[in-house]
């Protein structure tokens, strides 16, 4: 809202926000039914399937686009796969990554692979056919999206888990990032904005001004990865500065707690 100056923005949850909201669907959803990992799967079949549902029984609803994708209102599919307006990250069908992942973790790893598996040679096949199965419809997301997904979730964390035992045992930087997600996820943003800033202002209008100076025709295919390492470089540190600063007392107590989740569903 202060970036764009339209309070219209309330009505779509953002990025940080469905991550907050998916994280506090499953501490419900573990502390007062600690279910079977297979539930979390069953949970994210009906919340991708209610969508879909959706799709074909009300294909013009009016549904708030909290809930739901805004029917009629956007054009999805454009030539950057960029919308041409922001419709956030529902509940309906964005909650349903969370219970996925958590099946992803606990679940046989060579069975996450399988099941993977038959999800991409159910695309494949789907493809052959002349099925548009609609892989890149992220935002009204489509069936083919969300296999795609499936296949992706499962197929990443049986790789994962499964050649994990066969790395070396020692320290490294990416378990320590994976293990500070929650720290790096922030420090990234000022990482980002912090290393553009000379690149927009130093080295672009440098390159746009000497095109054919013969270092500047060498770096130009790999500016954009220079910038992603150092991007990196810093998040790395401004992650490790975030995990120094000491914990409140005030996250001991439930109301703070109760207090954020009514921030964050606002």
């Amino acid at each position: 809202v202060l970036h764009s100056g339209q309070f219209d923005m309330f009505y779509f949850i953002e990025l940080l926000q469905i991550i907050a909201l998916g994280a506090v669907f499953v501490v419900l959803i573990e502390h007062f039914l600690k279910p079977n990992h297979w539930i979390y799967l069953v949970i994210a079949l009906f919340w991708g399937g209610l969508k879909l549902l959706v799709d074909v029984v009300l294909p013009e609803h009016s549904i708030n686009g909290l809930i739901l994708p805004p029917a009629g209102e956007l054009v999805y599919k454009t030539d950057n796969w960029n919308p041409t307006s922001f419709p956030g990250f529902p509940l309906v069908p964005w909650l349903m990554l969370f219970p996925l992942g958590v099946f992803a973790w606990r679940n046989c790893p060579r069975l996450n692979l399988v099941i993977a598996a038959v999800i991409s040679a159910v695309i494949v096949v789907a493809s052959l056919q002349g099925i548009d199965l609609d892989l890149i419809n992220k935002w009204d997301m489509s069936l083919g999206y969300m296999l795609l997904s499936f296949a992706v979730i499962l197929g990443g964390f049986g790789l994962v888990r499964m050649i994990a035992p066969m790395l070396p045992q020692r320290k490294c930087r990416l378990n320590y990032l994976g293990r500070f997600s929650f720290h790096f996820l922030f420090a990234h943003y000022p990482a980002l904005f912090i290393i553009q800033l000379p690149l927009l202002f130093v080295v672009a209008p440098y390159v746009l001004a000497n095109p054919d100076v013969p270092w500047v025709k060498f770096m130009a295919p790999f500016w954009q990865y220079i910038s992603w390492a150092l991007a990196l470089s810093l998040a790395y540190g401004l992650t490790k500065l975030i995990a120094l600063i000491p914990s409140s007392q005030l996250f001991d107590k439930k109301s703070t707690w109760l207090v954020l989740i009514g921030l964050i569903v606002i």
